[in-house]
């Protein structure tokens, strides 16, 4: 572990053994030329920014990620898998995620009490958010992918950004899908809207 800042910039894929932990205040680390496979949790109060060429996650992405701020950004590879079989866990106050080329998803599970996304996010393919507790995001983070599908199982969702996707949008949760915060201007082909204990609207 480091007392303050934890900075790796890697050629090549940088991956980490289980069992192990990796503490910081701030931590990031950067592969300018493959991916990210983590078996050991990170944890760093103040941040963690994930950079990769390829792949940020997959099945030997065991990690969990926590910290007040997650950036996650992949710029030719997905973040978690393609396929959604093995989604990329954080526990994150404000969190964003990038993996905006052709064919390429986000899949992230967030376990703490809330989220903000804080920073525009993007998917070439599904942006796809399960989170415990609930989500939101600030004025101008705005959200968009060919298929977005946010899911909060106990709280809300209360987005001041926009969301857009030319395929569809699903959003569930199990409180309220509104606020006074409620700002997004939701686009796209097809929009599918569940509260199972909550209103939609107000």
């Amino acid at each position: 572990g480091a007392g303050a800042t934890f900075n790796v910039l890697s050629d090549g894929s940088i991956s980490s053994v289980a069992g192990a932990t990796l503490n910081a205040t701030d931590l990031s680390l950067t592969s300018t030329n493959g991916g990210l496979a983590l078996a050991a949790n990170l944890n760093a109060p103040n941040s963690i920014t994930l950079s990769a060429r390829d792949t940020i996650g997959g099945a030997s992405f065991t990690s969990t990620l926590t910290s007040n701020t997650v950036s996650l950004t992949s710029t030719t590879g997905a973040i978690g898998d393609i396929a959604g079989n093995n989604r990329l866990v954080v526990s994150a106050t404000n969190l964003s995620a990038n993996a905006g080329s052709a064919g390429q998803s986000v899949f992230i599970q967030n376990t703490g009490a809330s989220t903000s996304i804080n920073a525009d996010s993007a998917a070439g393919a599904t942006f796809s958010l399960l989170s415990n507790g609930t989500v939101s995001s600030t004025l101008g983070s705005d959200i968009s992918g060919a298929d977005i599908a946010i899911t909060s199982t106990t709280g809300g969702l209360s987005f001041a950004g926009n969301l857009s996707a030319p395929n569809s949008i699903s959003l569930s949760a199990n409180n309220s899908i509104v606020s006074g915060n409620f700002s997004s201007a939701l686009t796209s082909t097809a929009i599918n809207l569940t509260s199972t204990a909550g209103s939609i609207g107000d």
